[in-house]
């Protein structure tokens, strides 16, 4: 099933106008060369709301927009979207600053007056946004509902697509076969939650080939197929084809944090440094780049140079659960095993599928001379992959309890 290519212009268009620009970024993938994407008009106070927002002022672009009298539909989603960045952001700061889990309820006091504002609006973006807040919160099953309730209203809304993922890689479950209409985005979505399950890499193959007509020589399956073989921990093709991939696409760092992690566990240092220079020289400040310089300087042995760049990762990005278990095993390296345990469990709080943050946790009670603990985390990490290595671990941990 193709995409009808004036409908998903209008909704690229949609997605920029709502600051949605990395859902805006993966659509275009699928735009027909040559076609345009229509743009709008602005009014004085709304090109105002889009330079705020541009310049990461988030907290005046929602006061600005409180009132929500003369203003577009983009620009009030705008404002509540700035307050809730602002609200992540600072929740964030406070945690890496803090280094604290529990005790949180006062960081959530925000969200909840902002979820309260968006149950006035219904349209598939507020939707999108309440199912954001309520992920944020924890409350999942409210989560669930609202990004549903949002896709049947938009069935092009990328962004409410990544929420139901990051939702449905813990519970694969979650969805029933005949809840969403069938559409292009769908499609998408299955090889998406295909390719985040270890398990499935087969399966996943199989749906690419199958929607060759939709995927085309797009990066989402290009960087698929990279990502299966690194998750079949075939290093050597995986490197080679990232690598190739980053030819084709000499400008494009969504994938730089994982071909970093390959190169680590290869211990190529000169490869690793040559990356680190190429996403320093393209845009040091993006996540995926912040963890490529966090494993450089990890394989250099400087580890808490390379706490400091995965920190930086995760304030640009908090929804990156990986940077949080390399940080995890950059404490481990120094023997901080309570920054260690923190961060695993900051990591399996994100991703309950992050076999290696639980493995982390197993490693950090053993080091602790904690047996069955580690034993517990350690039968949790090969209940999501089932690897020889994890079950040496459990079998010498048993030994000890």
């Amino acid at each position: 099933m193709p995409f009808q290519p004036d409908r998903l212009a209008a909704e690229i268009r949609d997605l920029l106008e709502r600051g949605l620009v990395h859902s805006a970024n993966s659509l275009l993938d699928f735009l027909p060369d040559k076609h345009t994407v229509p743009q709008r008009d602005l009014r004085k106070e709304d090109a105002k709301i889009k330079a705020l927002f541009l310049s990461k002022e988030y907290e005046r672009c929602y006061q600005e927009t409180k009132s929500s009298l003369g203003f577009s539909q983009a620009s009030v989603f705008l404002g509540h979207y700035a307050k809730y960045l602002c609200l992540v952001r600072n929740s964030v700061e406070k945690t890496l600053e803090e280094n604290i889990e529990r005790n949180s309820a006062h960081r959530s006091e925000g969200v909840k007056e902002l979820l309260d504002t968006l149950k006035e609006h219904t349209d598939s973006y507020s939707l999108y946004l309440m199912a954001e807040a309520f992920l944020f919160l924890k409350q999942k099953a409210e989560a669930f509902d609202c990004a549903v309730g949002s896709i049947k209203k938009n069935q092009l809304n990328w962004a409410c697509w990544e929420v139901l993922l990051r939702l449905a890689v813990e519970d694969p479950g979650l969805l029933a076969d005949n809840l969403l209409e069938e559409s292009p985005l769908k499609t998408i979505f299955t090889i998406r939650l295909h390719r985040e399950t270890d398990s499935e890499a087969e399966q996943c193959r199989r749906l690419l080939s199958e929607n060759e007509a939709l995927l085309g020589q797009s990066y989402l399956a290009q960087e698929t197929k990279c990502f299966l073989l690194y998750q079949e921990r075939n290093f050597e093709k995986a490197r080679e084809e990232y690598e190739a991939l980053g030819r084709a696409h000499p400008f494009r760092l969504d994938h730089v944090d994982t071909l970093s992690n390959i190169l680590f566990i290869l211990g190529d240092i000169h490869a690793l440094t040559l990356l680190a220079n190429r996403v320093t020289s393209v845009d040091r400040f993006r996540p995926e780049s912040c963890v490529a310089l966090g494993n450089c300087n990890s394989l250099r042995g400087n580890h808490e140079e390379a706490i400091l760049f995965f920190r930086r990762a995760l304030k640009l990005d908090p929804a990156h659960s990986t940077a949080w278990t390399l940080m995890g095993h950059e404490y481990i390296e120094l023997s901080n095993l309570a920054g260690s345990i923190e961060c695993y469990r900051r990591a399996v709080d994100k991703n309950k599928k992050d076999y290696r943050a639980w493995y982390g946790l197993g490693q950090a009670y053993e080091m602790l001379k904690l047996p069955t603990y580690a034993v517990y985390y350690y039968k949790t990490a090969f209940s999501v992959k089932k690897d020889c290595r994890i079950q040496e671990a459990i079998e010498e941990c048993e030994k000890l309890c």
